[in-house]
């Protein structure tokens, strides 16, 4: 009785090899391959399925039936839903059940709203992930967008605890999506425990503050960010966990009493100078990661502050002046911090 199938680095594998797999009842894991670019027609027959890995594959459009499968709590991939004329009518009778899944990650939004008006019906999720293809302001799929972000947030807001991740990659069109969850007058509270966002946008700031419980925030690319809205992300006392990439961080301060409970502080490519760091900030880092491959030695930034340092990591690309410089500091350091050099893309 097969449960397992992992196909993944199945480089061989073509369509026509897995046309049958529906007759595998009690299949509970299944990954595919980079060949495949479209699933079996009868994938819903596989009732148990509890995780469905399509992130190797070049499968870009899934059959609304992947969703409607009652045991699947875990879809993975990159793709759209197969287009459809949605009317909320068939929109609210479309599960005969509720909803299993817990993790999607993730689809892409395009013409058709159907993926965000089925988010109302998936009340177990926790994990999503959502890529923005360009859409104007006042479209349908933008207006299905900010709604699905309204009830994903405060789906948890009376429990606040556990994961509950959200996941959002916007094009320039998009960057309204976060200042319009309260530009129809109506404040929106909720619970996330992490965020992450790349591409152009406005209105973080306010978004994030009215978020209960988040612990990680990830920011990449996101070039629309002003310099006020970066400086009063310290008002984020909940963070444990905070990356930036490609950002421009000219300006941004992190002065005593900033982040008092991050422990991780991660530097991916940022422009400018890094952080201007304030005596007896940061007082419980654990990990700081500055990967930039221009990065100079460590004399602006005493790490001997940092009483719980326990590891430093920088870009392998940068001089060698500089890793012996770190490599120094850490051996000054009371705990003594392992300094590693990672190789970037």
């Amino acid at each position: 009785m097969l449960r397992v199938l992992d196909l993944e680095e199945c480089n061989d594998l073509e369509n026509a090899d897995i046309e049958n797999i529906d007759k595998l009842w009690h299949l509970k894991y299944l990954s595919l391959g980079p060949n495949i670019d479209k699933l079996p027609e009868k994938i819903d027959m596989l009732h148990c399925l509890e995780m469905l890995d399509l992130r190797k594959t070049k499968i870009d459009t899934i059959p609304v039936e992947v969703i409607k499968l009652h045991h699947l709590p875990h879809l993975l991939g990159k793709f759209k839903l197969e287009k459809r004329d949605w009317e909320k009518r068939k929109v609210d009778t479309f599960f005969k059940k509720e909803s299993n899944l817990e993790t999607l990650a993730g689809f892409v939004t395009d013409g058709n709203p159907g993926f965000l008006m089925l988010m109302a019906h998936m009340k177990k999720l926790n994990k999503v992930k959502i890529w923005c293809d360009s859409i104007g302001k006042d479209s349908v799929v933008f207006n299905a967008l900010s709604e699905a972000i309204k009830m994903f947030v405060e789906a948890r807001l009376t429990k606040c605890r556990g994961d509950h991740s959200l996941s959002l990659y916007v094009g320039d069109s998009s960057k309204d999506i976060l200042s319009s969850l309260w530009d129809d007058g109506e404040i929106v509270t909720g619970y996330l425990s992490s965020l992450k966002l790349e591409g152009a946008l406005s209105g973080l700031t306010k978004f994030a503050r009215l978020l209960c419980g988040l612990k990680e925030l990830c920011l990449s690319s996101t070039n629309g960010l002003t310099n006020n809205e970066l400086t009063n992300l310290h008002m984020l006392t909940l963070l444990k966990y905070l990356k930036l990439v490609n950002v421009h961080l000219a300006g941004f301060e992190i002065e005593r009493g900033h982040f008092p409970q991050l422990l991780c502080l991660c530097l991916v490519q940022c422009h400018g100078s890094v952080p201007t760091i304030g005596a007896s900030a940061l007082p419980g880092l654990h990990s700081l990661w500055i990967l930039n491959k221009d990065l100079d030695g460590p004399s602006y930034i005493n790490i001997e502050q940092y009483k719980h340092l326990q590891e430093v990591a920088l870009d392998s690309r940068v001089k060698q002046t500089t890793i012996t410089s770190w490599d120094e500091a850490a051996k000054k350091h009371p705990k003594r911090p392992k300094v590693s050099f990672l190789q970037m893309c």
